[in-house]
């Protein structure tokens, strides 16, 4: 005869098989590293737009650190003569080109360890967290300083071609800058995802985030802005900077989670595939 303890209590409604069944490997995952790649896209988007605002501003107050030395303007009177405005052009370049430098790698440093640090929370990992923090501020600027030299290549590149119109040129310097730029958000990120195989697709859909945002940066201003000077690389105003930012961080992030998501989604389909 069976002892009574030994059967299911009558009533309870919930099979003995059921009582402490652990989750599936999905499940983990899922609750991991928060949800869906609905979740990974929606979170990331947002990460991208209020990176973007926090750095146009960083970049409005802190983007210019070099001005023109004394000497470059020294003796130039109200009708400055050849020589003087050359040597004035020149300083100019000297200065722009600086400071153009440390505007993508501020931005680039900024926007990647965002994407980094949430990416290591979504995780619920510190580890995580901190792996993205460090790794999307040094790849992020490191690679955002290569993208301003990839912007003042390209654009003389296009400079030197007479068949290109001029806002086709300044088109090609964005695309550059940023695909560049995104590229180092996009390893950077990768390290809070603790995997190998997520460095390359991070690095990939950031870089094509970059590309697409970095494009449409002119003919969204020209409609939506139509006093902004497209012709700059870096705006004058903190509005324009802000869609200057934020088109291609939105798009990194979208991106980023579309690739991340579904990166981290391969390992679990196999173990339920195991467990199975």
């Amino acid at each position: 005869m069976s002892n009574p303890a030994d059967r299911p209590a009558q009533g309870s409604g919930t099979p003995p098989e059921s009582i402490d069944k652990p989750a599936s490997p999905a499940q983990n995952n899922e609750s991991r590293v928060g949800g869906s790649p609905m979740a990974y896209i929606g979170v990331l988007a947002v990460t991208g737009a209020v990176a973007a605002a926090v750095m146009s501003k960083v970049i409005e107050d802190y983007g210019r650190p070099f001005q023109l030395p004394p000497e470059a303007t020294a003796g130039i009177g109200v009708a400055p003569t050849p020589a003087q405005s050359a040597r004035v052009t020149a300083a100019k370049r000297i200065r722009d080109g600086k400071n153009l430098y440390v505007t993508f790698a501020l931005m680039g440093g900024g926007i990647g360890l965002a994407f980094g640090v949430v990416l290591g929370l979504m995780r619920g990992s510190p580890r995580a967290a901190l792996l993205g923090f460090a790794g999307g501020a040094v790849f992020g600027a490191g690679l955002g300083a290569a993208g301003a030299f990839a912007v003042r290549f390209v654009g003389d590149l296009a400079n030197s071609s007479t068949s290109l119109e001029s806002e086709h040129k300044i088109i090609f310097a964005h695309l550059a800058g940023w695909a560049v730029t995104g590229l180092g958000v996009g390893l950077g990120a990768g390290f809070a995802m603790l995997e190998r195989r997520a460095l390359l697709r991070g690095s990939l859909a950031a870089f094509a985030g970059g590309l697409i945002g970095g494009g449409i940066y002119v003919p969204v201003a020209a409609v939506l802005m139509p006093s902004v000077d497209t012709d700059l690389i870096i705006p004058d105003s903190w509005t324009a900077k802000l869609v200057w930012m934020a088109l291609p961080a939105v798009l990194m992030g979208v991106s980023l989670g579309r690739a991340l998501s579904a990166s981290h989604a391969r390992p679990a389909a196999a173990d339920i595939v195991r467990a199975g």
